[in-house]
């Protein structure tokens, strides 16, 4: 028997309410506590906000922990939690 593969994407998408199918889908694996992580999400919401920003991308963010920081499982928690019910599909 398969395993059972969800029937969306999982993740947070954005831009959220793009109506037509994006021509290119770019995953990103984000932690709250990384700085690293911090740097390329503000890249990539300047570039999205800019005008040369292209209308068929779509980026799809994951949320993911790093065991390196200490803090970063509780932040995902809380994040998990706020999150808007029909935009994350992490507790599906």
């Amino acid at each position: 028997m398969p395993p059972q593969l969800p029937k969306v994407p999982q993740g947070i998408r954005y831009p959220p309410n793009q109506t037509e199918l994006p021509t290119m889908q770019v995953e990103l694996f984000l932690d709250f506590c990384c700085p690293f992580s911090r740097k390329l999400y503000n890249t990539v919401m300047a570039y999205m906000a800019s005008e040369s920003a292209l209308s068929g991308l779509q980026f799809l963010l994951h949320l993911v922990p790093q065991p390196w920081h200490p803090q970063s499982p509780v932040l995902h928690e809380f994040g998990l939690t706020v999150s808007p019910g029909g935009n994350s599909g992490a507790r599906q």
